[in-house]
């Protein structure tokens, strides 16, 4: 049975818009979403439906109204919270911690989102960015800097941590950072920690600039 040119051109046609039309849904932001944030989740949207989405999750995890999604994104680990089913906030942790790549993300976030807010907090002998990067290591001293961008319902953290590394998280919220604040309350994380084996973002008392 021969299959006239127009037939084929016409199957060729109808199997390129199904593929595009199932890419353009992937990308369409889901119900709720504040915020799409590294280009897969999205702040406020259902946690649920992106583990229905994107099933290649490593760890999932879920305690009373709070629950937990890990996913492996090349060499960076993305750990993605939610309170009542909503996500809340999502924290990408970059491997390996370098002060060059450090200096690279807050660049790349002040061209975007303006000055921060510094809130990072060393000892008195942490002057030089080699004894401040000692002092993180130690658990001595942490590099946070915020910034809360005008008319938008999140904030953005940049991190070097003890128990994190190197981090940049989107946080919902629609008031002053103090919501920001609330998003670093995450006593769910040490349990999925222990339990997956990963390591998971921790609570920890807000904390000179790593020049």
């Amino acid at each position: 049975m021969k299959v006239g040119f127009r037939s084929v051109s016409f199957l060729v046609s109808l199997v390129l818009w199904v593929l595009s039309w199932s890419a353009l849904a992937d990308l369409a932001s889901p119900p709720g979403c504040v915020e799409r944030v590294f280009g897969e989740y999205c702040l406020g949207s259902d946690i649920l439906g992106l583990r229905t989405r994107h099933p290649d999750y490593i760890h999932w995890r879920q305690e009373g109204r709070r629950s937990a999604l890990v996913y492996q994104n090349g060499g960076e680990q993305d750990y993605v919270m939610a309170y009542r089913g909503h996500i809340y906030k999502v924290l990408r942790q970059y491997r390996p911690a370098t002060s060059s790549s450090y200096r690279r993300l807050r660049e790349e976030l002040r061209e975007r989102f303006g000055m921060p807010r510094e809130l990072s907090r060393f000892p008195w002998y942490a002057r030089r960015l080699s004894t401040k990067i000692t002092a993180i290591k130690r658990g001595e001293g942490r590099a946070l800097l915020r910034w809360k961008p005008a008319s938008r319902a999140y904030c953005v953290e940049l991190s070097w941590t003890t128990t994190m590394g190197l981090s940049v998280a989107y946080i919902a919220g629609d008031g002053d950072d103090s919501q920001c604040l609330n998003g670093n309350d995450d006593s769910l994380v040490q349990t999925v920690s222990q339990a997956s084996g990963t390591i998971l973002p921790s609570s920890s008392p807000p904390l000179s600039e790593i020049p």
